[in-house]
This record gives C-alpha cells, structure tokens and sequence, in this order.
C-alpha cells in the first residue's frame, strides 16, 4: 500500500472517532443552530476550481469588502487574517487605501478603547474588562492577540460588529443583520477602504451575512465588490483527498468572488473546538487570558489546560503513528502530561536523580523555552498549549525514545547537535503525519527574519539563529560540491549558547522532518526505512557518526529539492 493512501486511512479513522465522540460530548445543536449550519452546508457541494494564494490576494486587494470566517478555538484561522493581510497591504498602500479590521468578538461601543489599547494608552488588562472580553467573548486570548498587534504595528484601524445587545440575547439572523448595518456604513464612511471582516464561520453562507450586507448596501444606494473567504471546508477537503490533491492546494475558488482556504485537515480543526468545549465544562466556564486577574475570577488559561486529561489524545496520536510505521500497538506506554499551571512535576523530577544539577538547569530553562518538551527517563511531556502540532510531534520523540533507548538532554552541543537534529527531524515528521498543513521555515523565510532584524532590535535573537542556519545550508551546499565543510561546533559554551545550538539544531531538524515527510509521501523513501530511522540509538553513536549519517541523507533528499520551501509562500 502506498504511503499516502496507508496514512489516508489512519486520518480517516482518527477523524471518524472524533465526529463520533463530538456527537456524544456536545450533544444536538438548537434548532436555530442546526438551520444555520445546514443552509452553510449547501454552500459547499462543490467548488469551481483549484486556486492559489496569488489569485486570493488580487482578489483581496480589488474589493473593498471581505469577509472570512473565523473558526474561534483554532489559532491557525486567526493566523490566516493575518497572512492576508500582511502580504495585502503593500499593494493597497500603493493604491493609498485604507485597511479596516473589524471584528465580531467587538461592538461598536468597543472602538474607542480599542483604538487607546492600539496607541498603548490603556492597559491589556484594562481593555479586556472594558470590553468584557472573559463574559462576552471568552475564547482563548492569545489566539486573537496577534490581530491587535498586527493592526498596531501597521496602523490598521479596528472596530466592532457584534450588536451592543444591553441584555438581550440576540438570534443569529438579528445578528447578521446589524452587522450588514455597521458594515454597510462604515464603507459609506470610507468609500477607497478595504474593511476587513472576521466573523464566525456560519455566518457566511450566502443567505446569511452576505446576502444582508447586499441589501444594506442597495438601501444605501451604493456598490461595493465583495468578496468572500471560508477556512477548511470539511467536505471539500474529502473532495481533495479524492482527487489526490489535498497535499498540494491551499486555496480553491468556490465560485465568483467566493473562495476557500484550506491550511488545516478537519481532524486538527475538530480536536480544537473539542479540548475547548472540555475546558469550558471542565472548570465551568470560559478560562480567562493569563493576566493580572482576579483570583476568584475564573482559572486562567494556564490552569485550565492542566485541569485537561490529554492522555487519551496523545494515546491516539501515538497509536496512529505506529500503525503508519508497521509499529504494533503497545498496552505498556507510561508516560504523564503536564502543562504551564502545573509546576508540581517538577519536584519529582529534582528529586529522581537520574540528572545532573547542570542538566537539571537546562532542563528548567527548556520548559520555559519551548512550547512543548519530552523529559526523557522519566516520560514527561509538558505541552504549554492545546496545539496538535506540539503533542504529535512530542509523542514522535517518545516514541523514538521507546524504539531506540535515546535518554540524552541537549547539553553538550559538540556532541548532541547532530544527534539532536534527527530527533527534532523525527519529532517533526510525527507532527506532518497527522497535521500535512504543518509548516517549518525554509531559507527564504530563514533570510527575511535576518532582513527584517535590521530595522527591528527584538526580533535579533532569532535572526542569529537563522543566520547560524542559514550559514550552515550554505557549508552543506559547499560539501556536497566537493569542498570542506568549515562550520563547526564549540566544545563548552555557556547556558545561553547551548539554547543557541538547540534552536538551531531544531530548525534544521524541522527541515530534515519535511523533506523525510515529502520523499515519503512521493515514494523516494520506504516506510521500512523511515522505521529504521526511529530505531536509531543516536546516543550510542560517535557524534562524527551521526554527523555523517545527517549528510549522508541531506545529499539524497536535496537531489528533490525537498528542502526548498518557503513558509510565508503558503497559506
């Protein structure tokens, strides 16, 4: 069976389970709910071609209305506004027009406190209690906060659509009606803008908002092109999967001045709205950002993840990623999770004597460095979020622990770089088995984090980490033309630099990870091989070893270009 179709079905079933375990969790939708949701559905029977990130963006660029749906608990749909944004405004400041964002989770009695959180003249902490962001909104912060910063940092104006309710509950359609309102309006105001617009995802079907906002614009006598933009449509996905293209597409052209996005696989979107639904029931109600807050307030985010049992999720994952590699099921993993509010761990593993109090250092500053880390000897995983990206490619670092014996911290960088940019490599291709969408930076976007460093101080310290990359993918070209590789490894630095090696050592193994994932996928590499990989015991191996088995496999995997992406190219 090939690679593809064997993984295929692995996402098939996981998915299956989790729609299963949605309809038994959350139960049946009201009955306004399941209307919207069936008259959205219709929209999607089918899409009229495959497009691309470029046509999307001219489209972007030509209206002065767009509206994108917005799936609240998945970070990625947030991210999305932003990359279409950010790659939007250079053109719509040469055409000199303005760029609106306006938001649902904002009214419209919210835009002068946004507009003095935006200059900084009031607090995070302020702004939330003036906009009742924990009561009216309540998703999770650190998903949105990007959008604030973005518009700060490019003078993008913000504003609210969701109805100023004053106590009463309104019903969707009342809903989307005010929001034609203010929408309608607002570009009567500013007639050469580009208003923006993020809104949850079933209010785009064409009888909803989009359909008032027409009316609301005929009532004013005006005419603006509009354009609509869904993320990840389940069913067009499947649609994709069929036609063997849902490796490839990012975008796809609904119909005229309708499109889709697709960047992330339903599973991962279905898991997201899930973990919230539980955080929620879980503590009672919706966890607060992780502020200044109220201690009878309700728990912050950090400790209503821990409140989660994600032990079953990462048995998932694990058993899908041995399933994939011919690996037999196992009744004998035993590890335990913990996250950010949950420091109690920590105590177990000083007091377990199976590190050195230097290891022991680096250990604590890694939990603080990464959003996700495996503890090896003692099988820990600390995941700082709900992020299927960090428990998938987590639980492929344990599960190359268990295949090969691999205990080694990151400690002694002459000896461990190497060693640790397979491990981060096979961590990487555990993430991209279950999450294809994932991306890494590749030397395109490596090189504009060392431009964009120039003018910007903060954003120095990882500017040398890809430098120090980029640097070294110019050695591996050198060797592979016959000439001496001259960048090496020092013997002993101190703490700072060994997380200098490790972050490095990371972003090459994220690479590796891709093009491990893409020639497995295109057949260049067996699965066999694949599993001999996570077998490997690095640790046991001479560190010019493991060196020369990482050039060994950059030489056959670059003969496919498989290590030439670039993230900020895709959607």
């Amino acid at each position: 069976m090939q690679a593809r179709t064997h993984l295929i079905r692995i996402q098939r079933t996981l998915y299956d389970r989790l729609k299963e375990y949605a309809r038994e969790f959350l139960g049946s939708l009201s009955p306004e709910l399941k209307k919207y949701f069936q008259e959205y559905q219709r929209d999607f029977h089918d899409f009229k071609k495959v497009s691309n990130k470029s046509e999307l963006l001219a489209g972007i660029q030509k209206a002065h209305i767009s509206i994108c749906g917005d799936y609240h608990t998945l970070s990625q749909a947030q991210r999305t506004v932003i990359r279409l944004l950010r790659d939007s405004l250079p053109e719509l400041k040469r055409q000199n027009r303005k760029t609106i964002l306006a938001l649902e989770m904002l009214r419209p009695v919210d835009n002068k406190v946004t507009e003095a959180y935006l200059n900084g003249e009031v607090s995070e902490v302020q702004f939330h209690k003036k906009i009742g962001f924990r009561t009216r909104w309540g998703f999770d912060w650190a998903n949105y906060k990007g959008l604030f910063q973005f518009a700060a940092e490019n003078d993008i104006e913000v504003v609210g659509i969701n109805p100023s309710s004053r106590g009463k509950t309104q019903s969707l359609r009342e809903r989307d009606k005010v929001a034609a309102e203010i929408l309608a309006a607002l570009s009567e105001q500013n007639p050469d803008a580009l208003i923006f617009v993020l809104i949850g995802d079933l209010h785009l079907a064409h009888n909803h908002l989009p359909r008032d906002l027409e009316i609301a614009l005929s009532k004013k006598k005006i005419k603006r092109k509009t354009l609509v933009i869904h993320q990840n449509s389940e069913r067009f996905y499947w649609k994709l999967v069929d036609r063997g293209m849902e490796q490839f597409v990012d975008v796809i052209k609904v119909k005229d001045n309708v499109y889709c996005v697709m960047n992330t696989p339903p599973w991962v979107k279905l898991q997201s709205h899930l973990k919230w639904q539980e955080l929620v029931n879980e503590t009672g109600e919706a966890p607060t950002p992780d502020l200044n807050h109220d201690p009878v307030s309700a728990p912050t985010m950090d400790e209503a993840i821990d409140e989660l049992d994600r032990s079953e999720d990462l048995s998932d994952f694990l058993n899908a990623l041995r399933e994939f590699l011919g690996i037999p099921p196992s009744d004998e993993d035993d590890f335990s999770i913990h996250g950010p509010g949950d420091f109690s761990f920590w105590k177990h593993v000083k007091e377990s004597h199976v590190f050195s109090r230097p290891q022991l250092k680096m250990i604590e500053r890694y939990l603080g460095e990464f959003k996700g880390y495996f503890i090896p000897k003692l099988n820990v995983f600390y995941l700082q979020t709900l992020s299927v990206n960090q428990s998938t490619s987590q639980v492929a670092v344990y599960l190359h622990s268990l295949l090969s014996g691999f205990q080694s911290i990151f400690y002694h960088p002459k000896e461990d770089f190497y060693r640790f940019v397979w491990v981060e490599a096979l961590g990487f291709f555990g993430s991209k088995a279950l999450n294809h969408k994932r991306k890494c930076n590749g030397k395109k976007d490596l090189e504009r984090m060392v431009e964009q460093a120039k003018t910007n101080p903060d954003l120095k310290p990882n500017a040398r980490i890809a430098q120090f990359v980029l640097h070294h993918i110019a050695e591996e070209s050198r060797l592979a033309s016959g000439k001496r590789f001259s960048l090496s490894i020092p013997e002993g630095v101190g703490e700072n630099r060994v997380v200098f090696y490790y972050k490095s050592a990371k972003l090459l193994g994220h690479l590796l990870g891709q093009a491990l994932y893409s020639a497995v996928m295109a057949g260049k590499v067996s699965r066999k091989e694949l599993k001999d990989l996570y077998h490997l015991p690095f640790q046991k191996m001479k560190p010019n070893a493991v060196r020369l088995l990482y050039f060994t496999w950059i030489a056959r995997l670059d003969r496919f270009g498989y290590r030439k992406i670039a993230n900020r190219e895709r959607l």
